[in-house]
Parts: C-alpha cells; sequence; structure tokens
C-alpha cells in the first residue's frame, strides 16, 4: 500500500469518525461513566405509576391501573386487561434511564436520534407516566436512523428539553392498545372443548373421551422430536371426534366431504385466533355473514361465536358465554388472562381477526351446490363429454328415446 493510499484512507476513517460524533458524540467532553443520577427519580418504585401513556403519529394508547391489573383504555382495545409482565418490563426499563452518558443538546440534531417533536407533527415516540393528575415523566424515546433495523442505539430526552441522553437497553414502546392483549386468553383450547356445532351438524369426543383431554401433538411427540401429527392432524393415539346431523332439515347439506372439513376446522379453529383489533359489539356495522359457531365446554358453559363481515368486509368473531362470565374479580396481577377472557365473552365487543385464518372456516360457510339431474325435466339427455362452460360452450342435446 503506497503512502498515498494509507494517507487518504487515514482522512477518510477521521471523517467518519467525525460524523459518527457529531449525531452519537456528547455535548461537551467524554460521557461520564457511572456520575449520572436517574432520569426519572420519582420512579425508584413502580407502585407511584397509576397511568402509563404512549403515543406517536396520531396513535395512542393509555394503560391504567385498577387493582392489581392493568387494563387498556376504552377507545384503543376495549378496556381489556394487559400481560402486567409487558408493563413492569417497560417501568423497569424506564427506571433504569440514567444521565451519564449525555448526546447531543442540538435541536437541529435530534431528528438524527428519533427525538424530534413538534405539535403538528408528533412522530416521536412519547412516554408518560402519571400519579394521578402528578406527571412523574415525560419522555421522548428514539433510536439512531441508522440503526432502525436492529433498535441497538437507544435515545432519549425529556419534553421541552434539549440535552440528550442514550441508553445502554432497549425500552419495549407499543402504541397499539390491542398489541398489550394477550391474544392467547381469547381463543378456545381444543382440550378443553366438549362438542362444537354448526347449521345442524354437532360434532362431539367420544364419551370415554371426555374423561379427559385430548393429548397436544407436542405431548405426544416421540423420543425423535418429531410431531405426533402430521401435516397438522390429530395425533394417532388421539380419539376421534363423532359426529350427528341434529337438524333432520339439513342432513342433506352435510355431505361426507363436508363432514370430514368439518371434523377438519371447528374443534381447533378458535385455538391460535389472531388479535387485530376490539370494537365495541354493533349489531349495525355487521355487513352480512352473521354465521355461528357454537362451542360446548367440559366445564358445561357453553360459546357462542357469532362471525361476520363489516362494511370494509373484515371478518370479526363475537364471543357470549352461557352462564355469562362474571365480572373479573382477581387478587394478583397473574389473573389478567382471565380477566380478558370473561369480558370477550359477555358479548359486548367484536374481535377483528386476520382474514387469512378465516378461510378455513369460511370454505364450510359456502354451502355445496346439489347436483344437477342427468335427465332435464323435458326427457333430452345431456352428451356428457359437452359442459357448458362460463365461455359460452354450447351443449348438445342428444334426443332421447321415443
Amino acid at each position: 500500500m503506497s503512502r498515498r493510499t494509507l494517507i487518504v484512507l487515514l482522512v477518510s476513517v477521521l471523517a467518519l469518525a467525525v460524523l459518527w460524533r457529531g449525531v452519537n458524540g456528547p455535548a461537551g467532553g467524554e460521557a461520564s461513566k457511572g456520575g449520572g443520577v436517574p432520569l426519572v427519580p420519582a420512579l425508584s418504585t413502580a407502585e407511584a405509576v397509576r397511568s402509563i401513556e404512549l403515543s406517536q403519529d396520531g396513535e395512542k394508547v393509555t394503560l391504567t391501573r385498577e387493582g392489581p391489573l392493568w387494563v387498556t383504555d376504552e377507545a384503543s382495545a376495549g378496556g381489556f386487561a394487559v400481560e402486567s409482565g409487558r408493563v413492569q418490563a417497560l417501568l423497569r426499563a424506564v427506571a433504569r434511564l440514567n444521565t451519564d452518558q449525555p448526546r447531543t443538546a442540538n435541536p437541529a440534531r435530534h431528528a438524527a436520534l428519533g427525538l424530534a417533536w413538534s405539535e403538528s407533527e408528533p412522530s416521536a415516540q412519547r412516554l408518560t407516566l402519571r400519579a394521578g393528575d402528578e406527571v412523574l415523566a415525560d419522555l421522548l424515546v428514539g433510536f439512531n436512523q441508522a440503526d432502525s433495523m436492529t433498535n441497538e442505539l437507544v435515545f432519549v430526552r425529556r419534553m421541552g428539553e434539549d440535552q440528550t441522553y442514550r441508553a445502554e437497553h432497549d425500552v419495549p414502546f407499543e402504541v397499539f392498545g390491542v398489541e398489550w392483549v394477550s391474544s392467547e386468553a381469547v381463543w378456545i383450547d381444543p382440550q378443553e372443548v366438549e362438542w362444537v356445532s354448526y347449521d345442524g351438524l354437532k360434532v362431539s369426543r367420544p364419551a370415554a373421551a371426555q374423561e379427559e383431554p385430548v393429548p397436544s401433538a407436542e405431548a405426544v411427540a416421540g423420543e425423535d422430536g418429531l410431531d405426533g401429527g402430521i401435516d397438522g392432524d390429530a395425533p394417532s393415539d388421539a380419539p376421534e371426534w363423532e359426529t350427528q346431523v341434529v337438524d333432520a332439515d339439513r342432513s342433506a347439506r352435510w355431505t361426507e366431504d363436508e363432514i370430514g372439513q368439518a371434523l377438519g376446522t371447528l374443534p381447533t379453529w378458535m385455538d391460535g385466533l389472531g388479535l387485530d383489533k376490539i370494537v365495541p359489539w354493533d349489531p349495525s356495522g355487521v355487513a352480512e355473514g352473521r354465521e355461528q359457531i357454537t362451542y360446548g365446554l367440559i366445564d358445561g358453559s357453553t360459546v357462542e361465536c357469532m362471525l361476520f363481515t363489516d362494511a370494509q368486509g373484515t371478518w370479526h368473531v363475537r364471543q357470549l358465554a352461557q352462564p355469562e362470565p362474571a365480572a373479573a374479580g382477581p387478587d394478583s396481577a397473574d389473573d389478567a388472562s382471565a380477566a380478558v377472557r370473561a369480558r370477550a365473552r359477555r358479548g359486548a365487543y367484536a374481535i377483528q381477526v386476520p382474514a387469512f385464518q378465516i378461510s378455513g372456516v369460511q370454505e364450510l360457510f359456502e354451502e355445496p351446490q346439489a347436483a344437477a339431474d342427468e335427465t332435464p325435466i323435458d326427457g333430452t339427455e345431456v352428451d356428457e363429454a359437452q359442459v357448458v362452460g362460463e365461455a359460452g360452450v354450447e351443449t348438445q342435446e342428444v334426443p332421447g328415446p321415443e
């Protein structure tokens, strides 16, 4: 390597270092190590926090402590309880924020750190913690744009102050209320299902199988690590479901193929359901559908699941349990899932679900067309080699016997 090339390389490296320092470097001098103070001193105990507001780009969710539980606001997620572990993780991350790594105090550099803010363009992530009417913390949380894919560099500043600080850890941030709610709490576990009915067909466990739940594929996986089923089938030692057409008027609708599809869909469809949005139940907002699948659970309760689309064609599920679940009154935050389940099954809300998860059960809604008679009522026979197609292929009639 020539001397000239070496000099060019050194100058380039120096220029890059200066550029990086201009964005990430301290306001003056080296960042002190271990000499800072907590950015939010009031968070020495998380018990002081009664509400958490997270907002960005017009989206906002407010989490409020109600007894041992944290719940979402009505507008963002219907007041459903949230996973307490996630709330505690957020509060711990905020409590660890420190002033020992000051960075730029130049407002012109805030945008590069994701910390720019204006009332007209609130693009930064804003986090506000309150104890009643008292504001404990009002922070902006951002990431270095160069590391937006990895989020390795986290920066914060107090609202109304220009001084920024670098954090050594992530600050979990989510502005969509439904993301704080456990989707598992609105599932119906197949192991809790005793029977399920739809459109005159009832699928139920054999009497011998009702004494103990069906083992999952993971539970019966062999020592070689293979799943108990193939391509999503039930484990080989799981008892088969029994079927019965309980409405005689619907017997013609349930062909062998349709029953097979129902067996592969109905008992497990509500397990693993996605949770895109939670909205108040409004009968006037139902565009079409209103298909109903009813689950009988091993505890003796039933859950009616109404499936429908709104004016935009998005699918929703409304759950209504009988007897109606009691209002949640848990003694610990560990009961958040029970609180969500009880609220979801009281019929006051509908859950928007991903369209792809509807496809399997949606095929059951499309009742098969009855096969056309081979001999039309006029006595002529149709040549089976000819098919009337959408493209206009003509049917050739073969005269019947005189």
